[in-house]
């Protein structure tokens, strides 16, 4: 095999290679290390999301969201109710 072979191997098969080895970490941790216990994630989830600095940030995100939505639903009902009555 010469060496361009091999790196155009390479370029094709890293990544499912990769995806094979997280894959067999992630059974060997299930089956041998520590099972997964859905109800200890989720409160740590909760935990984390609802902290101080994330639950701010979270608070200026959803809050710039729905602004966002509110203004562009004003926009769009404006521009119905124009197009509806013919004016510019």
């Amino acid at each position: 095999m010469t060496r361009r072979s091999r790196v155009s191997v390479l370029r094709v098969a890293w990544l499912p290679t990769v995806g094979l080895v997280v894959a067999g970490m992630m059974a060997r941790t299930f089956y041998l290390v520590d099972p997964y216990d859905p109800g200890r994630t989720m409160v740590s989830a909760q935990v984390v999301m609802h902290g101080s600095g994330v639950l701010a940030l979270h608070l200026l995100w959803v809050t710039v969201v729905m602004q966002t939505f509110a203004v562009r639903s004003i926009g769009d009902a404006s521009a119905r109710r124009r197009a509806a009555t013919g004016r510019r």
